[in-house]
């Protein structure tokens, strides 16, 4: 009977609990003939198959979901009639017992055979129906227009047809089903029509092969959702855009043979340079064939009109109407020649090829290019997805299958993550650690050397074309070179650099002994400007000028949070191992010049961002002693930095050679000897004896007058060992000689002609003095005199001259502080918050408050000595007083 089609969900749910109710009960039943156990078989698949059906979730107006229920209540019914056959075998004790029951009751021995057999053949169609109509479904919901997916629609068209001759003369209702069935199929202008252009076999001639390929599943995704589905009508241009050994080429490769069906065509184009994209296009003219460009031998010939011929060929065999289904992969698109490039540069031009006289100019197909160049995307007009480094899993995917060793083993962790998920490096691993039959632990127990091997190390060429990383990255800082000399120059540099965070903070002019750095000689680059480096720090534009060719041929990577840009850690060591001896310690000595110098003011001071590159600078030369040809001044402001930090474990090692490089000299002193000796002596008085330090200082001042400088540098030289002396007492609490020592440097520099910025400091100092002894009126007295003498001299809170600047906020914390010991809290209030909001302006509010947090205790006092700035343009120590060191029992929230 046709089942009505008011057949309800709740019926076709039935329907299948009824099969599946049989099924347990015939596997109860413990039948082992050969029809018994065929039987078990066919039910399975007509369960299984009218779940899938049932999952489909089909709209009960639809045809789809009428056809459904018809099949259903076939099958129902051919169960039902069985199980009224068989129910004669029932024991008449049975009662009203479940179907189960009933079967547990029925062995295969009472059956009749000829039962068995006839309930198999009247169950055949409807079980096929149920299949073909899953099926038909399945292919009939089908978006894209997939080769396979048309085969396959064609075998189900002719499945149907041969259904309906089996059974032509059976009922009228099976026939009307299989009608209904086939109707569901697309029309055949659905399908991907029979084309004159299909190219078969698939061949990616040139396209890597990788054994230990992982798929990254979120890039091809990525990749499949800007060119799926195919657009006849509208060409689509994709660039897969990264470093090399990214794994661009792998990617493309695997898109390629996913997706073969999708397209009549694809082909592979080695775009590594002009010469091997005109062979690649040879071959795709001998690949399609296309008949007019080849030889008699079926070959294009090797003359370059025989190959210009076989290229507008393939262009115009692209450009075909009806052919609009093909994919063209163009790998290693590095070599793009841009309007600006020098046409004098011979080598360059050679290899140097616009990629748009490669490109069909149809409005149809699909491009995929593989480059390092970011812009390349832009210059297409197409689109673009960054392959970066693998995920840590896809990473220890890749190892494990490269290696042959377990997933996951001790030490391969440590691989990935020294190696920064770098894939080709990744590779390189594997591959030594599969030849030497070694361990992950045991490749990193010599790791550094083996790194410099693995960087030379050669892959086999099917799977990656450019052989080592050193290779690849040798040819991309060739085309830097040539297109940007500076920019090649500073990447060089940028290996002394910390590569997490390479900023124009970091270089620009700041200070005034930024002059005397020289930009160091980079005999290997070809026209590259003298002072190279100035032109990169001097301006922001100049710096984002190298950065943009440096990122163009994905050598960084930016970070718009810091503003700054970040090198991968296998590229940087590539660069550091690359120098040539000489040019490692003259970048080393600049690099450390640049950091030290560009300290800048007090106030616009340094921040913790300068810390890693001086700990990538003083690591690389620490072992080697490069450091001892750096300028004292150099160490010296290094050694501040650290101070700065609160890092002073690693500013003492620094204070201690600048000490024995100063003893050296002893008896052969000159002025700029002796300021630096009071200068570091300073720095290192919390671990020198107050004695000894006044030691020290006496023998400095009774060696002034043998120097041979004038009266005013010999007044400066005195003032300024007063003011360190001063301030040795004070960390001292020898608050009598500090007063003492500081009113006769005033007295000083009232009898000379200095400079005014020494007694407008000098006076601050003995505000300070005054502060720590508890004289807060006194302490007023000379906070304001040495404030009104700062708006005479400057006529400006803003100098330039950032030293002095800082001398301001200190003269206003001694203000704020005497107020609020004589409880005069409107004025405190108001002097401290011009404090707080100078280091909240520069430096973040956590600078100024977490100075002001430190206890006062003598103790505390000399702790915090290794967290003191000092003044980079006035030669003496200057302490910071928001650090409360010289307040007796209170500090401010």
């Amino acid at each position: 009977m046709v089942v009505a089609f008011g057949f309800s969900f709740g019926d076709f749910v039935a329907g299948i609990f009824l099969v599946r109710d049989l099924i347990n009960a015939l596997q109860e039943s413990k039948g082992g003939k050969a029809d018994y156990r065929n039987l078990m078989n066919e039910l399975y698949s007509l369960e299984r198959a009218l779940v899938a059906i049932k999952d489909l979730s089909l709209e009960e107006d639809s045809t789809e979901y009428k056809i459904a229920c018809q099949v259903v209540g076939q099958c129902q019914s051919c169960v039902e009639r069985f199980l009224q056959k068989i129910a004669k075998y029932q024991s008449l004790s049975a009662g009203a017992s479940s179907l189960r029951d009933a079967v547990k009751r029925v062995t295969w021995a009472l059956c009749r055979q000829e039962d068995v057999s006839k309930f198999r053949e009247s169950l055949a169609i409807p079980t096929t129906s149920v299949g073909l109509l899953l099926n038909t479904i399945m292919l009939s919901r089908s978006t894209s227009q997939d080769l396979k997916v048309s085969s396959s629609l064609e075998q189900q068209s002719a499945m149907l047809q041969q259904l309906r001759a089996e059974i032509q003369d059976g009922s009228s209702e099976q026939m009307e089903l299989l009608r209904r069935i086939e109707n569901l199929l697309p029309s055949g202008n659905e399908l991907m029509p029979k084309s004159d252009y299909l190219v078969r076999p698939l061949r990616l001639t040139g396209a890597p092969i990788s054994p230990g390929f992982v798929k990254r599943t979120e890039i091809m995704q990525a990749i499949e959702k800007s060119l799926q589905p195919l657009d006849c009508e509208r060409q689509r241009i994709h660039v897969l855009q990264g470093m090399g050994g990214m794994g661009k080429s792998q990617m493309a490769r695997e898109f390629a043979t996913v997706h073969q069906n999708h397209y009549t065509s694809i082909f592979w184009a080695n775009a590594m340079s002009k010469e091997s994209l005109r062979s690649s296009y040879s071959q795709i003219a001998e690949q399609i064939p296309l008949l007019g460009a080849l030889n008699v031998n079926g070959r294009v010939g090797n003359g370059a009109g025989e190959i210009g011929i076989a290229i507008r060929s393939v262009l115009q065999w692209f450009e075909e109407c009806d052919n609009s289904r093909w994919l063209l992969i163009c790998d290693n698109t590095d070599n793009q020649a841009q309007v600006s490039d020098d046409e004098s540069d011979s080598e360059l031009q050679r290899n140097a090829y616009d990629i748009c006289d490669y490109i069909p100019q149809s409005s149809h197909g699909t491009i995929l290019l593989t480059s390092s160049l970011a812009s390349l995307a832009r210059y297409l007009g197409g689109t673009a997805i960054r392959i970066e480094e693998m995920s840590i899993s896809e990473s220890l995917h890749l190892l494990a299958k490269t290696s042959s060793r377990p997933f996951g083993e001790s030490g391969a962790l440590d691989i990935v993550q020294k190696l920064s998920c770098y894939p080709v490096a990744l590779s390189q691993a594997g591959k030594y650690i599969f030849e030497n039959q070694i361990s992950s632990q045991k490749y990193l127990e010599n790791y550094e050397n083996r790194l410099s091997l693995l960087l030379n190390q050669n892959l086999n060429k099917r799977e990656y074309a450019h052989g080592s990383i050193s290779t690849t990255l040798t040819l991309s800082y060739d085309k830097l070179k040539a297109k940007n000399p500076n920019a090649a120059a500073f990447l060089s540099m940028c290996a002394y650099l910390n590569n997490g965070d390479i900023s124009w903070d970091v270089l620009r002019r700041e200070s005034t002994y930024w002059g005397s750095v020289k930009s160091p000689p980079c005999p290997w680059i070809p026209h590259l400007t003298e002072n190279w480096l100035d032109l990169v720090r001097d301006s922001e534009e100049g710096f984002n000028e190298a950065i943009r060719a440096l990122h163009e041929l994905s050598f960084v990577r930016r970070n718009e949070e810091l503003d700054s840009v970040t090198i991968h850690p296998v590229v940087h060591e590539w660069l550091a191992r690359s120098n040539d001896p000489n040019a490692r310690s003259q970048f080393l000595s600049v690099v450390a010049d640049v950091i030290a110098f560009n300290l800048g003011g007090y106030i616009a001071g340094p921040d913790s961002r300068s810390v890693p590159h001086a700990d990538r600078c003083i690591g690389l030369s620490w072992d080697r002693k490069e450091w001892r040809s750096w300028r004292t001044s150099t160490l010296y402001f290094l050694a501040v930095l650290y101070f700065n930090m609160s890092q002073s474990h690693n500013a003492w090692p620094l204070i201690h050679r600048l000490l024995q490089r100063l003893d050296r000299k002893d008896g052969e002193w000159d002025s700029s000897t002796l300021s630096w000796r009071m200068h570091v002596l300073t720095i290192a008085l919390h671990t020198t004896p107050i004695n000894v330090h006044v030691a020290h200082m006496r023998k400095i001042h009774n060696t002034i007058p043998t120097l041979s400088v004038s009266q005013y540098e010999a007044a400066e030289l005195y003032t300024d060992l007063g003011i360190q002396t001063t301030f040795a007492y004070l960390v001292q609490d020898n608050v009598e000689n500090a007063m003492a020592t500081c009113q006769a440097v005033i007295n000083g520099i009232s009898q000379t002609c200095l400079d005014r910025r020494f007694l407008i400091c000098s006076t601050a100092m003995l505000a300070e003095c005054y502060l720590t002894s508890g004289n807060y009126d006194q302490a007023l007295t000379s906070a304001k005199t040495a404030l009104e003498l700062f708006k005479r001299y400057y006529r400006t809170e803003k100098p330039e001259d950032t030293g002095i600047l800082e001398w301001l906020v200190r003269i206003k914390m001694i203000l704020a502080m005497a107020h609020a010991w004589l409880e005069q809290n409107e004025l405190a209030d108001l002097h401290f918050a011009s404090v707080v909001a100078a280091y909240q302006a520069t430096r973040g509010p956590e600078h100024a408050l977490t100075r002001l947090a430190i206890e006062n205790s003598r103790k505390s006092r000399q702790r915090a000595l290794g967290e003191m700035e000092t003044d980079l343009r006035i030669p003496y120590m200057r302490w910071d007083l928001a650090m409360g060191l010289f307040t007796r029992n209170r500090c401010f929230d």
